[in-house]
């Protein structure tokens, strides 16, 4: 829409086509991180909420359709114990575009946990669905489960870690791999 506004009032098409072109995206937003050495795509989206876990994976599937093959492995740390909460059934259903989805600890940020929620039992929920969800405890097992899975994994899987809390220190791991 810029574009057109742009060239509508006069400006040179050209600059603007070349300023498109190295364009890199939003930060945490779809972010391509690199590709791991055994070729899986490892991106970062700060999608935290059910309504845009689910766009986003949408546009994930649009790019990399299912029946071609293609695998999303989702590294999902909620934000805040009353969110998770509040919209657990949401959460629930927001993940059916993904092909498993690795659960860490809520982030819970400015919140003190008073133990009626947890990603325990968001992995209950997301499986009542899909049978899909693991959750772990920390950070260190969630990588442990990961160096194991990714002599499974080849050149057509894809790992999102997502959320808005610490879940890309998960990609700078694998990319560190």
């Amino acid at each position: 829409m810029a574009c057109a506004a742009a060239t509508l009032l006069g400006v040179n098409p050209i600059p603007i086509k070349e300023a498109l072109m190295e364009f890199p995206g939003t930060w945490k937003r779809f972010e391509f991180r690199g590709k791991l050495k055994n070729g899986v795509f490892m991106y970062d989206d700060y999608a935290h909420h059910p309504t845009e876990i689910m766009a986003t994976l949408e546009g994930f599937r649009e790019l990399y359709p299912q029946n071609k093959g293609w695998r999303i492995t989702v590294i999902f740390q909620p934000h805040l114990f009353s969110r998770t909460k509040l919209l657990l059934d949401d959460f629930a259903k927001s993940f059916k575009g993904a092909d498993e989805v690795i659960l860490l600890p809520i982030y819970f940020a400015r919140e003190i946990n008073d133990g009626t929620i947890s990603s325990d039992i968001l992995a209950d929920e997301i499986n009542k669905n899909t049978k899909n969800a693991k959750s772990f405890p920390n950070f260190e097992e969630v990588e442990k489960y990961l160096q194991n899975k990714l002599s499974n994994m080849v050149g057509n899987d894809i790992i999102v870690t997502m959320g808005a809390g610490e879940a890309s220190k998960v990609g700078d791991f694998l990319l560190k791999m």
